[in-house]
């Protein structure tokens, strides 16, 4: 997929669990790339990540899916929604794909710094918290107004 495109680093080794990802920038459709993003406009973050190992297969949960946005300069990012997705046990590996589009018009002019995390946690009904997550940082971009 065209775009910019930034690695999503695990937060540790978790032994027969292995856990890698991508995330991608992009603008107004997911098939251009761009890091000048005008107000009217959608835009957006595409996670790219792949479960494998023994123990791949037996893990149930939820993933989440935050993007963050640091403004540059004064003033505070806007906060974006994020994304829940299930994960259902599998065979190994497991492919997921998973985009959080930010409607246009919702992110003010100015200069901003993109992060993006993946978090898991169990299934229903407790969500426990795990050891998975991964994050990454990606590029400046500029939201302007024609």
């Amino acid at each position: 997929m065209p775009g910019y495109t930034f690695i999503l680093v695990p937060e540790e080794d978790l032994g027969d669990f292995e856990l890698s990802g991508t995330c991608t920038l992009w603008e107004n459709v997911p098939e251009r790339k761009s890091k000048l993003i005008r107000t009217d406009q959608d835009w957006g973050v595409t996670f790219n990540w792949t479960t494998a190992g023994n123990m791949a297969g037996s893990l149930a949960g939820d993933w989440h899916l935050r993007v963050y946005l640091e403004k540059m300069g004064p003033g505070d990012g806007p906060p974006v929604n994020p994304v829940s997705k299930k994960y259902e046990t599998t065979t190994d590996p497991q492919e997921n794909s998973e985009s959080i589009t930010i409607q246009k018009g919702t992110v003010p002019v100015g200069l901003y710094k993109i992060t993006a995390a993946i978090t898991m946690t169990g299934p229903d009904p407790n969500h426990y918290p795990t050891p998975i997550a991964m994050m990454g940082e990606g590029p400046l971009v500029q939201v302007y107004q024609v």
